[in-house]
């Protein structure tokens, strides 16, 4: 029996055992409480349905890290939770960027490698109940951080904006009414040093307020071989700060306003070359070499004497460390995040009314040299900006007699920026990007009803209409190629105008809705069956290459894209609290898909490729057999096709002319089997002293780190150590750690571009995670 088929057959076997149980059923003894003094798992409360209920009674596969889960794995920015996660892959990078904020996030095989404006994630990031819109800014920093959830499947209802995937909900550390706060010390190899501090100051019993800050500082992991005096790339040098007040000026009325700001003033990430092939038919290398006829050696000036024509082909630039590169060219990644939202909360009595306005603004400038080489080949800038403002309205409240709760609201968002994206070539630099000014408002409602005091249903919908528009051009000019010496000399025209300058609009409405069935079989067992949808709505690609066909009528479209997932599962509280197993499978019809990159030439766009399959499951556990041990992981496994691919997608091609994407490729991001796991031991000392050993691992099965499978850019099977030696004093004022992650020091790629296709650029770049890291942390509390 294959995955596929037991997985059906599993969703059809459960949702007919939903419907028996619907039925009356004997009476079941309920399941005994812990005995005194034996330990017992933390009550875990997630709002992944915008009403704060217990983790066991939500039908939605969710994995809800806290701070101390966060903190004992050593996380310092989202890229860290997806060792505790099933089918969650979080990258802290985008391929063809060169930045070090612009996460690449994948749930259960649907999300998105692109970083551009018009390129809209597959999974929603939510901090403190804000969208945040594009993938540049959203790798957050977890300080200061109270919980994450990771919802996994379409939350298209209650969420709405891009979770076709799912979504990561993010939620800061409330001030404390006690006031109080901490400083904490870490240093380490990399020559890392990290302040973080927090301070709670309550200024009066109805107004509590918080300030926290961290500076955090590691040298990169990269050296450049031609450029020693230089900085390494991808290094961390960056300040996060965060300011809360909570006002309660009655036991009805509460406001809740969060300032939060970033800035980095980085090197970009590290860039490998992997391949080099100059027979795609494109001129780029051999003009950068000058072997053609009318052009010279691109060279850049300060290697002059150094290297000759040859090398560029010879291997010589190829890397066989990854913590060493040829990079010559421009490195840079730059930021400054700064945004701010307003909570009102009232409370009618039985009905809450709810507003969160908030607004975000985004700079960023990074580059990066594309061929890691002494030759300017490919070196791309972007001068990004980007600005949203979003409004929500929620009323919630209970049914009466105990029947269940309700929520429904509009939501609004507004965006406005532009990317400014200049590819300097050998040949002529290509002045791409734009401008976006994107509009959406949704309206939603959802119920949660007691049918019966073990059956419970869910019911929701969401109506959204969204519109894009796009104006493509480069710094206010429009999109162009303009042809270097190199260019003039193969008789490319001086200048070769790209689109027909112009605003490009679509508009899309859509409904989606999700239902479900929860059935109580026992006090600590719950069984459910769903079925929810989400979409993605299309756009334009901002980055256009010359053509036989320039300009362009408009730019490059794609459509929106949808998804269906019918899932089954099943959440067991039990062994007297002291064991929580939540497990589920999954089948998802994915329609339209959205990748990146196809490529139109050297022009790497977004297209439609057609529908997919994907079918799964994920299983979490927590386990406290007694009170010095703590065991906790998962495991999830996914199985994913083409069923169909569309016309569009023959635009790549092998050199030999066949289709380099087709119905056997896996989609990117989407390892078959990813497991976790953590043990932690913990030793009572004297004056009621503690000491924790933890040891955590985590393992992914081979997967593709961009939509073409390209081989050179595949990770192998992986396995991560890590772990930390912990001593907490009873009265819990000092904490003193020894933490490290990636003990073994894997090497292994985590982003990367293959343009070694027909007509592309003729290499294969990628990004290797971070070496071994070890530290020491220092916490004082007061």
């Amino acid at each position: 029996m294959t995955v596929a088929s037991a997985v059906r057959g599993a969703l059809a076997t459960g949702a007919t055992l939903v419907l028996y149980l619907a039925q009356p059923q004997p009476a079941r003894a309920q399941t005994a409480g812990a005995q005194d003094g034996a330990p017992v798992l933390e009550e875990i409360t997630v709002s992944a349905r915008k009403v704060t209920e217990k983790l066991q009674d939500v039908p939605i596969s969710i994995t809800a890290l806290t701070a101390n889960d966060i903190e004992a794995h050593g996380a310092q920015n989202l890229s860290g939770i997806a060792r505790l996660t099933p089918n969650l892959t979080v990258d802290s990078t985008a391929a063809v960027s060169g930045s070090s904020v612009a996460s690449t996030i994948f749930i259960r095989g649907i999300g998105q490698t692109d970083f551009t404006l018009n390129s809209d994630p597959g999974v929603g990031v939510y901090i403190d109940g804000v969208y945040l819109a594009r993938s540049v800014g959203s790798l957050l920093d977890l300080v200061d951080i109270q919980s994450v959830e990771v919802l996994r499947g379409p939350q298209g209802t209650l969420f709405g904006k891009n979770t076709v995937g799912g979504a990561l909900n993010v939620t800061s550390r409330p001030p404390q009414a006690q006031g109080g706060g901490e400083i904490e010390f870490e240093a380490g190899n990399f020559a890392r040093h990290n302040v973080k501090a927090r301070v709670d100051a309550p200024i009066s019993d109805t107004l509590l307020t918080s300030l926290s800050f961290a500076a955090l500082n590691e040298d990169g992991y990269q050296r450049r071989i031609l450029q020693p005096d230089s900085p390494e790339l991808g290094n961390v040098d960056r300040v996060v700060a965060r300011g809360r007040a909570l006002w309660t000026p009655t036991s009805e009325f509460t406001v809740d306003y969060i300032m939060d700001y970033s800035r980095g003033r980085e090197q970009s990430v590290p860039q490998s070359v992997l391949t080099i092939v100059p027979t795609t038919g494109a001129p780029f290398l051999p003009a950068a070499a000058g072997l053609i006829p009318g052009t010279s050696s691109t060279l850049r000036p300060q290697f002059a004497g150094q290297f000759s024509s040859a090398d560029l082909f010879n291997g010589t630039f190829i890397s066989k460390d990854p913590d060493s590169t040829y990079y010559g060219g421009p490195s840079r990644s730059d930021f400054n995040i700064w945004g701010n939202s307003l909570t009102l909360a009232y409370d009618l009595g039985g009905v809450q009314l709810k507003s969160i306005t908030a607004f975000r603004r985004l700079t960023s400038n990074f580059a990066r040299d594309s061929l890691s080489s002494p030759f300017l080949v490919a070196d791309t800038y972007d001068n990004y900006l980007d600005k949203q403002w979003s409004q929500e309205f929620q009323l919630s409240g209970r049914l009466p007699d105990n029947w269940g709760n309700y929520v429904a609201g509009v939501y609004y968002l507004g965006e406005t920026g532009f990317d400014s994206n200049l590819v300097a070539t050998s040949i002529g630099n290509l002045l791409s990007g734009g401008a976006v000014d994107d509009r959406n408002l949704s309206a939603f409602a959802q119920t949660n009803v007691n049918l019966s005091e073990k059956l419970g249903a869910t019911a929701g919908v969401r109506y959204t209409n969204e519109r894009k528009e796009f104006s493509p051009g480069y710094e206010g000019a429009p999109q162009t190629f303009q042809s270097s010496a190199n260019g003039l000399g193969l008789g490319l025209p001086p200048v070769v105008p790209l689109v027909v300058p112009g605003n490009y609009s679509t508009t899309t409405g859509h409904v989606d809705f999700t239902v479900s069935l929860q059935y109580h079989l026992t006090d600590g067992l719950m069984s459910y069956v769903s079925y929810s949808t989400g979409f993605k709505s299309g756009g334009f690609s901002q980055r256009i290459g010359p053509s036989a066909q320039s300009p362009l009528a408009a730019p490059p479209s794609f459509r929106p894209e949808t998804v269906g997932v019918a899932e089954l599962g099943l959440k067991w509280l039990g062994l007297g609290n002291r064991l929580r197993l939540n497990g589920d499978v999954f089948h998802t019809n994915y329609k339209d898909m959205q990748i990146t990159p196809i490529f139109e030439g050297i022009g790497p766009v977004t297209r439609n490729a057609g529908n997919a399959e994907i079918i799964g499951g994920e299983l979490d556990f927590a386990f406290a057999p007694e009170r010095h041990w703590d065991f906790s992981g998962g495991l999830g496994f996914l199985t994913t096709r083409y069923k169909s691919l569309t016309p569009e997608t023959l635009a790549d091609l092998n050199l030999d002319g066949t289709p380099v994407l087709t119905l056997h490729s896996r989609l990117a991001k989407s390892p078959h089997t990813s497991a976790n796991l953590t043990a932690a031991h913990h030793w009572d000392l004297p004056q009621n002293n503690q000491l924790t050993l933890s040891v955590d691992g985590s393992y992914t099965s081979k997967l593709f780190n961009d939509v073409l499978n390209s081989t050179e850019l595949e990770r192998p099977n992986l396995f991560l150590l890590g772990g930390s030696l912990t001593f907490n004093t009873a009265d819990k004022k000092w904490l003193v750690s020894a933490r490290g992650t990636n003990l073994t020091d894997k090497r292994y790629i985590i982003a990367g571009n293959a343009e070694r296709y027909a007509a592309n650029i003729g290499y294969t770049q990628a990004t290797y995670a971070r070496g071994r890291e070890y530290w020491l942390e220092i916490k004082r509390s007061f």
